[in-house]
């Protein structure tokens, strides 16, 4: 058995019989038998020998662990884990972990633990050792009087190391010579960890975010400010490419396809920023490369959704879902292997990199707003889509078709896209609260458009398979009842509309739309 094993069970009596530890951490190196020779010669140390055991750090692709304080490290074998967050040793079990893998797949003990979506993998980052050398504090009868674990963490050439100290009851003045003799060779009892371990040991972390801030002044010129935005969003999508042709998890599509929708939106709303046949040349190029995504993304958000439509029926319409179920992951299984040999082909490179070149290039041509300060067209920009959103909301009523509630979503998508992309050029706080009071409508409106494309794609599928002569009853029983449930909801979905514009028509957000982006107002 392990040190690192003995060590955490050891841990665990001491939970039952003694205070909480006290924890010192270390810049510098330590050594056992320094703190031996400082003890009372009343008092002996128990040194063990310490062995370290070869892991690799996980974290998601962007950082999501090491962002909320955690680390996560993985035996080379697979066959163990320590969870460490803010510095402290949080979880270790000795579950089998493969790497890569999706965090819903791991074991509950574990996952129940991590701040991180669950939909996303874990990747091995960096390699390190980790060892723990159990001590025990003997007196002159031979009893434990305290225990002392040494955590020691290696990486880069360089080790950290940390000591716990744990008194056992009944023995206050003996627990009380160990604090002295650990203070007499310059540690601090409950120490906080003065940096998290990866910085620490000087690993390199990835600063990916799939939506980075932009820094904007005032009197950027608009197409200069476009064209930083999409050269900036491509780089993103690029960086998820290796993450989507390996598999590793859905979300690396996700990203990409998310970082192409804003460079084509911002040709698309940053109204005559460039001339107009660039302009429909670049949405043209921009709708072509994610067109070649769409089925398996929606394949995978079936599937991410697999469990929540199994709840939405009874048990005895299951086996046709079951049947749906298992068409979709084959068909997925095709996509996946189409979109990865589209990703790594000659002919996607040569397209991304055409759209790349266009927006790092000096601008080609003029157009009428090509010169326009930032914060000029930033204004008049979102204030005119606010008003355009709100033009269409007060005409909403109980009989109003269906299209119109439509385009009330793409309306409110792109007004969003718009507060995001200029968010630096007004006060924090504001926008924030702006962009939380569109959020709840746009929340209202996406699930209404779910359910309305499921519908429409559950009756596609069911098509096919009539067309193929393949569709078996309890599959069309199944569907049928699960398009009347989605219809349902769908409708509860529309009933909302109004009573959620209403909460974002405020009188408080209009006014505060009407002081940040009415420029005539406020001119």
């Amino acid at each position: 058995m392990l040190p690192i094993k003995v060590a955490t069970k050891l841990s665990t009596d001491i939970s039952t019989e003694s205070d909480s530890p006290r924890r010192y951490f270390i810049t510098g190196s330590f050594d056992p038998q320094v703190l031996a020779r400082k003890l009372s010669p009343k008092l002996q140390l128990q040194i063990p020998d310490l062995s370290a055991e070869k892991v690799q750090s996980a974290d998601t692709f962007d950082n999501q662990l090491l962002k909320s304080g955690q680390e996560l490290f993985v035996a080379e074998s697979g066959e163990q884990f320590w969870l460490f967050e803010k510095g402290r040793l949080k979880l270790q079990g000795d579950d089998k972990i493969a790497l890569p893998g999706l965090i819903m797949e791991l074991p509950d003990s574990l996952s129940a633990q991590l701040q991180a979506d669950e939909i996303r993998a874990l990747l091995p980052q960096h390699p390190a050792k980790i060892g723990c050398r159990k001590m025990a504090l003997l007196d002159d009868q031979k009893k434990t009087v305290a225990r002392i674990n040494h955590w020691q963490l290696s990486g880069n050439d360089k080790t950290l190391h940390w000591v716990e100290a744990s008194p056992v009851r009944g023995y206050v003045k003996s627990f009380a010579r160990l604090q002295e003799a650990l203070a007499a060779i310059g540690l601090q009892s409950n120490a906080t960890m003065p940096e998290r371990l990866l910085p620490s040991l000087r690993l390199k972390v990835s600063l990916y975010s799939a939506k980075p801030d932009f820094k904007i002044a005032d009197n950027e010129p608009a197409q200069h400010l476009a064209r930083r935005l999409c050269s900036g969003m491509l780089s993103i999508a690029r960086l998820n490419e290796p993450g989507t042709i390996k598999d590793l998890d859905s979300e690396f599509l996700h990203d990409y396809r998310v970082s192409l929708r804003r460079v084509r939106s911002v040709v698309a709303l940053f109204s005559k920023v460039f001339n107009e046949q660039d302009s429909q040349r670049m949405k043209a190029e921009l709708a072509d490369l994610m067109r070649r995504t769409n089925r398996l993304r929606d394949l995978d958000v079936y599937l991410l959704e697999k469990e929540s439509y199994f709840k939405l029926l009874p048990k005895h319409l299951h086996s046709g879902l079951e049947k749906m179920f298992r068409d979709f992951t084959r068909e997925r299984g095709n996509q996946q292997r189409k979109t990865a040999k589209w990703l790594a082909s000659d002919d996607y490179k040569q397209a991304i990199l055409s759209v790349e070149k266009f927006f790092s290039q000096q601008p080609l041509s003029n157009a009428p707003n090509a010169a326009t300060p930032a914060l000029g067209l930033a204004k008049s920009s979102i204030w005119k889509r606010y008003r355009k959103v709100c033009a269409i909301a007060k005409e909403i009523t109980p009989e109003t078709p269906d299209e119109q509630v439509h385009d009330l979503r793409i309306q409110c998508k792109k007004l969003r896209y718009l507060m995001e992309f200029f968010s630096p050029l007004f006060p924090k706080k504001v926008i924030k609260k702006q962009i939380r009071a569109l959020k709840g409508l746009q929340d209202n409106l996406g699930r209404f458009n779910d359910f309305s494309v499921q519908q429409e794609s559950l009756h596609d599928y069911l098509k096919r398979k009539m067309e193929r002569g393949n569709l078996d009853l309890d599959v069309a029983d199944s569907i049928g009842a699960l398009r009347l449930v989605l219809n349902q909801q769908q409708r509860q979905e529309r009933d909302r509309v109004m009573a959620c514009f209403a909460r974002f028509h405020s009188p408080e957000i209009h006014q505060s739309f009407e002081t940040c982006f009415d420029h005539k107002r406020n001119a």
